[in-house]
């Protein structure tokens, strides 16, 4: 939105506003909280900083291109690796949830019946076709590089697939197709990332929607996480409080991208 105003001691026109509901926490309601319980809710805060960060970064670089060559290659792989990026955060906060680690053990009940009752309603999510796909990238791919996935993959390669190497000045503008075809394209074209069947868009299709359900979860159980553990009275709430920017900190979600190139 844009609107005039007072910003920064000054009377403003047009200038674009963010208008957010702030809920005000400190350092001293978290000391008055268990230690392990403070952390905890930290951790579950900063993952859903990080999900909303890269759902950012999603569509600022969801620009499609038919272009050939290197144009439409670029665009692509930005976004496939925001997209496997964001679904595998998820899965580190199940993880979290899940305690299997030592670092991520603890003997607060509070948490171990939230972590309980936060799982039981991933298994929900887990359900749907999506998960498997999600699954599969963030143990193969995201978080760790398996050799014997990638093998398999080069081994069904068409003779005719194109791995140019595109290499610029600017090293962060270069791109190796190899490496995304091999490793995430050719799981696709063989139908490995699902049981379901589909063509490539179709099984992408079905991931993306398992993350946006996943991101509904973690956004979900952050927030329960937060009012079970901390006490919110009005006293707490700064509602609609408005800030006044600069042009080049706004732009319309489907209007404004970044660019492929630097």
């Amino acid at each position: 939105r844009r609107s005039g105003g007072i910003w920064r001691g000054r009377v403003v026109e047009n200038k674009p506003l963010m208008k957010f509901q702030e809920l005000r926490l400190s350092g001293k309601d978290l000391k008055e909280l268990p230690a392990e319980r403070a952390a905890f809710l930290a951790l579950l805060l900063n993952a859903y900083n990080e999900v909303n960060v890269l759902m950012r970064l999603q569509a600022l670089n969801g620009m499609d291109t038919t272009e050939p060559g290197p144009i439409r290659a670029f665009g692509d792989s930005t976004k496939l690796f925001l997209a496997r990026t964001l679904s595998a955060k998820l899965f580190e906060v199940v993880e979290l949830l899940e305690a299997k680690k030592s670092w991520n053990k603890t003997n607060d009940e509070v948490i171990n019946d939230f972590s309980k009752r936060s799982l039981e309603k991933f298994q929900k999510v887990t359900k749907q076709d999506g998960y498997q796909i999600a699954r599969t990238l963030r143990h193969e791919i995201v978080n760790h590089y398996s050799l014997k996935a990638a093998t398999k993959n080069i081994a069904s390669l068409e003779d005719d697939a194109d791995h140019t190497n595109y290499i610029h000045k600017k090293g962060d503008t270069s791109y190796a197709q190899l490496g995304e075809k091999d490793v995430i394209r050719e799981k696709y074209r063989r139908g490995v990332l699902s049981s379901k069947s589909g063509d490539n868009l179709t099984q992408f299709r079905t991931w993306v929607e398992w993350t946006l359900e996943a991101r509904r979860w973690l956004w979900e159980v952050s927030a329960e996480f937060l009012v079970e553990t901390i006490p919110l009275g009005p006293e707490k709430w700064k509602k609609d409080r408005v800030y006044y920017l600069d042009d080049v900190f706004v732009g319309d979600l489907g209007d404004t991208f970044a660019p492929l190139f630097l």
